[in-house]
């Protein structure tokens, strides 16, 4: 649901082989503000976090990120997890614009991003679960016909393993994955 405001953007923009130009990459950056307004107002604890996921998993640590530029502490834990899960599977997963990076390239550009991008203490919990991330890579990466279930909730469970919020969205997307 990170990107649950991706929602409003057109397909010209969200398929596009190449560069943005200056004026859809505004309109990119508007996502996690219509993501977290889609997802407000609710009672859900689940929703209430996710709300906080759509807007802030683009700000980053320097304060250099968006929507708000946000920067360290200030930007809420779940926010800071999810960044480095969703530039992840970014990386990891092939994409119009792009093909998959091979992890070896993924890891290097994830810890070159510790103290700017992300948080320094997130970059060091995502790497000591490396052996279960690369698991879970495999399992669901590209080619995998389990697809569905993404690399960055998986991810995100594993850095932060004492979330229940982020165990139970795990585990119902395990039980949806298994069971289809």
């Amino acid at each position: 649901m990170h990107d649950i405001g991706k929602l409003a953007l057109p397909d010209s923009i969200l398929q596009k082989a190449g560069p943005l130009n200056a004026e859809e990459w505004a309109v990119v950056k508007r996502h996690p503000l219509v993501g977290a307004r889609i997802l407000s107002g609710s009672d859900s604890d689940i929703i209430q976090l996710a709300e906080i996921v759509a807007l802030t998993h683009h700000e980053k640590w320097d304060g250099s990120g968006y929507p708000r530029g946000l920067k360290g502490e200030d930007i809420p834990l779940v926010g800071r997890i999810v960044a480095i899960c969703d530039v992840f599977d970014a990386l990891t997963v092939r994409r119009p614009y792009k093909p998959a990076f091979p992890l070896k390239k993924a890891y290097s550009i994830l810890r070159e991003s510790s103290g700017s991008h992300f948080d320094p203490a997130v970059v060091q919990a995502f790497f000591a679960a490396e052996a279960e991330i690369l698991r879970t890579h495999c399992s669901y990466g590209d080619d995998s016909p389990n697809r569905p279930l993404t690399p960055a909730i998986i991810a995100a469970s594993i850095a932060h393993p004492s979330s229940p919020h982020l165990l139970a969205v795990h585990a119902q997307s395990v039980d949806d994955a298994s069971s289809s």
